[in-house]
């Protein structure tokens, strides 16, 4: 595996290239690894000058995602734990009943109440449920946001990305994180919005932020408090 050296330390990263790609990006994500995506045939000499140039940017994410780790560590999906729901945070209660063929599973006085057959499908139930939830929240959101400005996507789909909140496709396809259904509804209001901007214009110009602004004009203080509070949400 190639090698970032910067600062007597030894950075790893994974290459990726592609025939398609023209430009250099870097990336890196919660579980503190880094990624740089190349054009094919670019030499090691040009990628390592590049990752030179991005070193601190690399070293501060690395770090940041490293402090974020102790603070919100993984799920283990076990009573006790707290999950968020719309911003509010639920303790879990897992029940084993050989009742439910199907998981149930039901929000009561703070709980969060998951009802399954094995105690080993509680995480893929719950992901299921965020995933319905966050359905109905995201066309909900869009019929108050996009319908009074004339926009209607072709379609609404909720996936699973590693790094996006969300997308919007060329033909006008909208695509949403399900852990949108953990946020606050100001902040999934505001990546609802981000992307019906992008119905409009296809970029992240000076033009596109007013869009944005026009569809909901609280946006400036929602993508704030995302950017510094996005973390806990990548736990799940």
């Amino acid at each position: 595996m190639p090698t970032l050296f910067y600062q007597n330390q030894f950075i790893p990263y994974t290459l990726k290239s592609s025939r398609r790609r023209r430009t250099l990006a870097l990336r890196v994500d919660f579980s503190q690894q880094v990624t740089v995506l190349a054009p094919h045939r670019l030499s090691m000499a040009a990628i390592d000058r590049f990752l030179q140039t991005r070193a601190e940017w690399v070293v501060n994410k690395l770090a940041k995602f490293a402090e974020a780790a102790g603070k919100y560590p993984p799920k283990t999906y076990a009573s006790g734990e707290s999950f968020l729901f719309r911003g509010h945070s639920y303790r879990l209660q897992v029940t084993v009943d050989s009742a439910y063929r199907q998981p149930h599973i039901e929000r009561i006085d703070g709980y969060l109440i998951v009802r399954v057959q094995d105690e080993t499908k509680t995480e893929q139930a719950l992901q299921e449920c965020y995933k319905k939830e966050a359905e109905t929240l995201v066309k909900e959101a869009i019929n108050r946001l996009a319908l009074p400005h004339g926009l209607s996507p072709l379609r609404v789909g909720i996936s699973n990305p590693k790094r996006r909140w969300g997308s919007c496709s060329s033909r006008g396809n909208l695509r949403f994180n399900w852990r949108v259904a953990l946020m606050p509804p100001p902040a999934l209001d505001y990546i609802v919005a981000h992307e019906l901007a992008h119905m409009k214009i296809f970029n992240h110009s000076a033009t596109f932020w007013k869009t944005v602004q026009i569809i909901f004009p609280d946006y400036a203080a929602q993508r704030h408090w995302l950017r510094n509070n996005n973390l806990q949400f990548t736990t799940f």
